[in-house]
């Protein structure tokens, strides 16, 4: 009978010994879950902010573009009327 409760100590020795390791696993794991939430929440207000960033200068490349065809007509108005205005 000795054996047999030596051998079931040793086994609770090692179920123990496991469930330690497994729990400093899941310790690991959980601070990796929060560094990766804080790194998931940086990389939202990064990708925001480029986002608006985009949108800024698409609206700029815009206005410039309305303001280069709008001179662009004007040259070519010009250019018309003033061989129309010599003849």
């Amino acid at each position: 009978m000795s054996g047999a409760a030596a051998t079931k100590e040793r086994l609770y020795a090692q179920l123990a010994s496991k469930l330690g390791r497994l729990s400093a696993a899941l310790g690991e794991t959980s601070r990796s879950m929060e560094t990766l939430r804080a790194d998931v929440h940086a990389m939202q207000v990064l990708a925001g902010l480029h986002g608006s960033q985009f949108m800024a200068v698409a609206r700029i490349m815009d206005i410039e573009e309305e303001v280069a065809a709008e001179k662009l007509e004007q040259q070519q108005a010009r250019a018309s009327q003033a061989p129309s205005s010599e003849s």
